[in-house]
């Protein structure tokens, strides 16, 4: 057998560079390129191109795909709706007792952290399920870690609630006391 390949058969090298090519065309045209693509010899730079084609895309398309993130989220995760509506019940009180500014960062910070917690627990859920389809101990623990890290910031949410919140309800609580049993 000589080492040169019969008329009909590819040479595997050839095959291999066939299928890069079909791969990158795949993911060029994902991001809107054309194809075929000419042979330049410059194969080497295609994930360059895939970046600077979605990179040229512009900023609508970025907050496209985040707001269908955020849309996805809010539609299949109960937990992160129940936050949206302890965070709006918060705002409504730190609107009501005026807090200082530097509390409303605070709040907006807590707030902010818990609902990033949420979608980060959220992602992880969606990359083990694509992972690991079937049920493994790791997937189980990949899971109830990034659930535990979205409990502790809740924790956290609502110790700095009640540190905001509290010492002014008190206040408004002992007023409220005086100004009926105290007659004027």
């Amino acid at each position: 057998m000589s080492g040169k390949p019969d008329a009909g058969e590819v040479p595997e090298q050839t095959r291999d560079r066939a299928a890069e090519q079909a791969r990158w065309e795949k993911r060029l045209r994902w991001v809107g390129f054309r194809t075929p693509l000419p042979e330049t010899g410059l194969e080497y730079l295609l994930p360059l191109l895939v970046f600077a084609e979605h990179e040229s895309r512009g900023l609508i398309y970025s907050f496209r795909y985040a707001f269908a993130g955020l849309r996805y989220a809010l539609r299949t995760q109960r937990n992160l709706r129940l936050h949206l509506a302890a965070a709006f019940i918060a705002v409504l009180l730190a609107a009501l007792l005026q807090i200082s500014p530097v509390e409303w960062a605070i709040l907006v910070l807590t707030i902010g952290a818990v609902v990033i917690s949420e979608l980060f627990n959220t992602v992880v859920e969606a990359l083990v399920d694509l992972i690991s389809p079937e049920r493994h101990p790791l997937a189980k623990v990949a899971k109830d870690v990034a659930a535990a890290a979205v409990l502790c910031m809740a924790i956290m949410a609502v110790t700095v609630g009640l540190a905001l919140f509290v010492p002014r309800l008190v206040t408004l609580f002992t007023q409220v006391v005086s100004a009926l049993l105290i007659p004027r």
